[in-house]
């Protein structure tokens, strides 16, 4: 049931939709008495189901509780309204959603690496809780903004979340209330683009290696800006099946890039067993990618997005990642010109063959030739007059 704008549920006031999806809408709300900005998200399950449904999603949301991390939005907490339903209330968060950047440039090969550093950290948070999220998608990530003018990638939506019953010992063949919701309303859970192979087959079955993988198919999107299958739903889920994702193509063979493409690979890997086997090793196979950055001096692919040119001084340009743990979000590095060992990961104009090869030498000599030729015609001059 919708929401309307000025009713009170509960503890909370209801304010504008910010957006929908197949499980629901989400309402920006504000606490009676604190005033505080609040998302809720309204789920499918309406609260008149049987009493089992009902405490089945008390629990789930007291498990999502559980999840403390900067890199995740926090579940604040949970409503069965007897008219409106099971309602979500999380943390509302301001920034960017990453779709939205997407949709205008392709990230850089170090900017996508941070951005890959936090959505891993965020993995690792969820699943160190026993939650695996099920809808990692660049609509379910936020650019956030930082006091400092840094950015935070954070993600948000666990209404599709799943348990992992060794951590928060519930039953490994109970179902989700949006399990049971999907298969009343057949409705696929998951976005299937962006969902690990087994997720398609038996969403029940999703693990944390199907988040490392949808995480992994955002880095593909964001340094490509492109899908690694294309077609409508069911291409995709055929295709996922059957084959494996088509190697990252960035168009260079600098180290770094085809570092990068490997890490990806890794992660989209169709099997379960062949990609990372945590979150954890995704997110130290980032970190080693981070150094390399440092390392080695990088420009940017693309101008950056709009929402993090504001925040850099300057605008776009070449920057590297900070080194230490608990980074924010893309941060500026001085400007520094191309190595000649190392091809920068951006050149506005191709090197004249002549200069790449010894041309500095050529140069001079063409320099000397005239200074010489100059002198002479002085000389001859001088002898006339």
């Amino acid at each position: 049931m919708a929401l309307s704008e000025g009713l009170r549920v509960d503890k909370y006031i209801i304010g504008r939709k910010l957006g929908a999806g197949a499980f629901g809408a989400v309402y920006l709300a504000q606490h009676v008495e604190t005033g505080e900005p609040v998302a809720i998200k309204t789920l499918l399950r309406p609260a008149s189901s049987p009493g089992d449904h009902v405490n089945r999603f008390k629990r789930e949301a007291t498990n999502l509780r559980r999840v403390q991390s900067d890199y995740v939005g926090k579940i604040i907490d949970f409503v069965a309204d007897p008219e409106h339903g099971f309602l979500l209330v999380m943390e509302f968060i301001e920034g960017d959603l990453l779709s939205d950047i997407l949709t205008d440039t392709s990230l850089s090969i170090p900017e996508a690496i941070e951005l890959g550093i936090h959505l891993a950290s965020g993995l690792v948070d969820m699943h160190a809780a026993g939650v695996i999220h099920r809808d990692i998608k660049p609509s379910n990530i936020m650019v956030r903004p930082l006091e400092n003018g840094l950015q935070r990638a954070v993600i948000f939506d666990l209404g599709l979340s799943r348990f992992n019953p060794r951590i928060t010992g519930t039953d490994s063949d109970e179902n989700s209330s949006m399990d049971l919701t999907a298969t009343a309303s057949k409705v696929a859970l998951g976005t299937p683009a962006f969902m690990a192979p087994e997720q398609i087959l038996d969403a029940r079955k999703a693990t944390d290696a199907s988040d490392v993988y949808a995480a992994g198919v955002v880095l593909y999107v964001a340094a490509s800006g492109r899908f690694p299958f294309e077609g409508d739903e069911r291409e995709i889920a055929r295709k996922k099946l059957s084959e494996e994702a088509p190697k990252l193509d960035l168009g260079r063979i600098d180290r770094l890039t085809l570092q990068y493409a490997k890490v990806v690979g890794k992660a989209v890997k169709r099997r379960p067993e062949e990609r990372y086997h945590t979150a954890q090793e995704f997110l130290d196979a980032l970190t080693e990618l981070r150094e390399l950055a440092a390392s080695m001096p990088v420009r940017s692919q693309s101008p950056f997005p709009p929402s993090l040119e504001a925040q850099t001084p300057g605008g776009p340009g070449p920057y590297m990642p900070k080194s230490s743990a608990g980074f924010p979000a893309f941060m500026p590095m001085p400007p520094q010109p191309p190595s000649r060992s190392q091809p920068a990961l951006l050149t506005s104009k191709p090197v004249p063959r002549a200069v790449e090869k010894g041309g500095g030498s050529f140069a001079m000599i063409v320099v000397v030739v005239i200074v010489v030729v100059v002198v002479i015609l002085g000389l001859v001059g001088y002898a006339i007059s």
